[in-house]
């Protein structure tokens, strides 16, 4: 759901609220918190787990070659490069 949907979502429900049973528009609004974006969570969410980055560092530090390594996992070359700077430092 976009931000915007999401808050005419929430007005409408807090509109139901004062008209009609409390206990359901409770739970309504309790159950679009759980499903919202969290506002303090800003970026897309990871593509790949902890393990795959952890798999390309031990294949490196095998000597793999980068694309090999990026066959391998399913990753992009760039990700790869990416993961190995990263985990230099």
């Amino acid at each position: 759901m976009r931000r915007k949907e999401i808050q005419q979502l929430r007005k409408l429900l807090k509109q139901y609220y004062t008209e009609t049973q409390a206990e359901e528009a409770l739970a309504l609004i309790r159950q679009l918190r759980r499903s919202s974006i969290e506002p303090g969570v800003p970026g897309r969410k990871p593509k790949y787990g902890d393990s795959v980055k952890e798999t390309i560092r031990s294949l490196r530090a095998e000597g793999k070659a980068i694309r090999q390594i990026a066959r391998q996992t399913g990753c992009s070359t760039g990700f790869v490069y990416s993961t190995i700077k990263e985990g230099s430092t």
